[in-house]
């Protein structure tokens, strides 16, 4: 079986600032996504990002917007005041990994951008193509809606879709090796 896809199914037990984490969700991503965290739209990680993430990754999805008391919010960065927030930043990058293991798919350049945000595109596919209830698509992780979305892409003959295997990913590294190597020299 395909590591990745392992991946996506059989997840582990995450803690972050002293926090268990809830399965990583659309409703998760969608949420960090529109306040701008860094864990999802990327640049620098502040510790308020790691508080933010910490705070809407240890709710259950439907549960996440709802925010946290400010007296609460006080006296959690009181008991974890003495985090390594390296490592705490380490271990979000994990749980993301974790929960995001998607297929990797040749993909073919068709110069069109996407109108739809990637979370709006996998809800919709997923309640359409596969008949999931709007709770049931917001509440799967995004690394198992992909390898179900891959999956049945790939069995439909209409669809040319083309995983790329753990051979092409050895050939793809030895190339970039190479081109490493020429361009040192």
């Amino acid at each position: 079986m395909n590591e990745d896809a392992a991946e996506a199914f059989l997840t582990s037990e995450h803690v972050l600032l002293k926090r268990r984490l809830q399965p990583f969700t659309f409703r998760h991503a969608f949420l960090l996504t529109v306040a701008e965290n860094s864990f999802l739209v990327g640049g620098v990680k502040t510790t308020e990002d790691v508080y933010q993430f910490a705070e809407i990754c240890s709710r259950p999805g439907n549960k996440a917007a709802s925010g946290i008391g400010t007296l609460r919010r006080y006296l959690w960065a009181l008991w974890t005041a003495r985090a390594d927030f390296t490592k705490e930043v380490e271990k979000a990058n994990a749980y993301l990994e974790d929960y995001n293991s998607c297929p990797k798919i040749w993909q073919k350049k068709n110069g069109k951008e996407p109108v739809c945000h990637w979370i709006i595109s996998t809800i919709a596919t997923l309640m359409s193509r596969f008949h999931f209830s709007e709770e049931e698509a917001w509440d799967m992780t995004p690394g198992a809606a992909s390898w179900y979305i891959a999956a049945s892409y790939e069995a439909d003959p209409a669809f040319e879709l083309k995983l790329v295997s753990e051979q092409d990913e050895k050939l793809i590294d030895f190339v970039k090796q190479h081109q490493q190597r020429r361009a040192a020299e």
